[in-house]
Formats: C-alpha cells, sequence, structure tokens
C-alpha cells in the first residue's frame, strides 16, 4: 500500500472515530472512566484484605497467588511465593500456569485496582475463585510483612 493511500485511511479511520464520540456525546451516552471500570470490579470480586492473605499464606491454604504489576515493579520485590504474570499478558498465560478454573487465585498490584481488573477478566474466561488484595502490595508493605527478593 502506498504512503498516500495509508494516509488516507487512517485519516478516515481517525475521523469516522470522532464522529463516533461526537455522536455518543451528543446522544448523552457516559463513556466509562477507569476508575467506573474498578468501581464495577468491586462489586464483583470479593477483596481480601492483607491481614487475611498473610493467614492464608502461613497456613499454607492451597492458593495460587498472582502478581500482577508490571515486571520492573515485580523485580523491586514481590509478597513471598508469588508468580508473576503481568496485567496485560495474565490472560495469554493463566491456563498453562492454572488450569484448573476452580483453583482459588489471589491477585494483587500496587494497590488493588489492577488486581480486581485482573480478577473480572479471569472471571469471564471461567475462573470461579477469584479474590483481589484489598490495598495490594503497597499495604502489605505498610503492615510490615515480609517481602521476596526476585531475580528478573
Amino acid at each position: 500500500m502506498g504512503l498516500r493511500k495509508m494516509i488516507v485511511t487512517d485519516t478516515f479511520l481517525i475521523l469516522t472515530a470522532l464522529i463516533y464520540i461526537k455522536i455518543v456525546r451528543l446522544k448523552g451516552v457516559k463513556m466509562k472512566t477507569p476508575m467506573d471500570l474498578v468501581l464495577e470490579a468491586k462489586q464483583e470480586i470479593p477483596e481480601v484484605s492483607v491481614d487475611e492473605l498473610k493467614g492464608k499464606l502461613d497456613r499454607d491454604d492451597n492458593l495460587v497467588l498472582i502478581d500482577v504489576r508490571e515486571g520492573e515493579e515485580f523485580s523491586q520485590g514481590c509478597i513471598p511465593s508469588a508468580i508473576h504474570m503481568s496485567r496485560g499478558t495474565l490472560e495469554f498465560q493463566i491456563g498453562s500456569q492454572v488450569p484448573n478454573q476452580d483453583q482459588e487465585i489471589v491477585l494483587y498490584c500496587a494497590a488493588g485496582a489492577r488486581s480486581l481488573l485482573a480478577a473480572q477478566s479471569l472471571e469471564k474466561m471461567g475462573y470461579k475463585s477469584l479474590f483481589s488484595v484489598e490495598g495490594g502490595f503497597r499495604q502489605w508493605l505498610d503492615e510490615g510483612y515480609e517481602v521476596a527478593s526476585v531475580e528478573y
């Protein structure tokens, strides 16, 4: 495809998107914000406190703990026994890492928002026993719990 044709195609797509957005706004349809999505997920996904998670880990409950933070965040330390699947690759990795859709899965991120959205996504994929850590890794740190060092 020639450069001129690519520019025309891209321009058409951009104009179409702008027109669509304008129509949506004129019709009064409110576009959701990221926080709207997080609040919706909060209604669907149960949360566990870091104290509850610590208790589960101390009892060796049969759970899979998934850190959905980005690699750079994960490399700075994680909750002991966590496996890393960043939010952007989670849906592609989960089937091979956790094939049992009945397995209890606890997800966490830095503050608790990404893990809620990640759990909601896994729920749509058929996973049934999902929890998000309220307050995330920051809350874990604030409580003074052990942090595992990571070679990433």
